[in-house]
């Protein structure tokens, strides 16, 4: 199946008996997850080459590999039971919202992940080739889990003074492998000065 429209989902789940794919012109905007705290079950894998908006405040569950190239926006609690593979594209988790990644994680071959003020993953972020930018100028991303930076990989830091909440912050509860490119933008007119 694939949807080249808009689709909105106010009342219970959304079930593909097979692939589904949301093409580059799509969008799908979840409003509510069902009682059985479940927004999708395909059959097969989940494409999203366009847009795809959680907007519940109620948990829910994409229980099949999640495959971006397109605009994720988590702006609710959601869980990808089997990971997240980001070719390209955005992953944006909102303000204060969580993104849970069971299975092979959250892999990042490409593209961005991005969040609000602050934003939490739970599971591992392994980071091959993508960028990853915490918070909203600035702000704060947690990684519960393991974060991995292989060469290829970006971490994009904002930095507006020496004090908390003035600097973008990476905070990672497991281990962490740093490879790759570290790359800082002042915010702000600071200046930092030696020592």
């Amino acid at each position: 199946w694939v949807n080249n429209g808009t689709i909105n989902l106010s009342v219970g789940s959304l079930e593909v008996a097979a692939t589904l794919t949301n093409a580059p012109g799509g969008v799908i905007n979840i409003l509510s997850a069902s009682s059985r705290d479940e927004v999708a079950n395909f059959g097969g894998s989940f494409f999203n080459q366009g847009q795809f908006n959680y907007n519940a405040s109620d948990a829910g569950t994409v229980n099949v590999l999640f495959n971006n190239t397109g605009t994720v926006n988590v702006n609710g609690p959601l869980t990808a039971s089997a990971g997240v593979q980001q070719q390209s594209g955005t992953l944006n988790i909102a303000s204060g919202q969580t993104l849970t990644v069971s299975g092979s994680g959250l892999v990042l071959e490409g593209g961005r992940l991005t969040t609000g003020s602050t934003g939490t993953v739970v599971g591992n972020v392994n980071n091959i080739a993508g960028t990853v930018a915490p918070g909203a100028s600035p702000g704060i991303l947690t990684i519960n889990g393991d974060y991995v930076q292989g060469p290829s990989g970006v971490l994009e830091l904002e930095i507006g003074g020496i004090e908390p909440g003035t600097f973008d912050q990476l905070i990672v509860t497991g281990n962490s492998s740093l490879g790759g490119t570290l790359n800082t933008t002042l915010l702000n007119s600071f200046a930092p000065v030696a020592g």
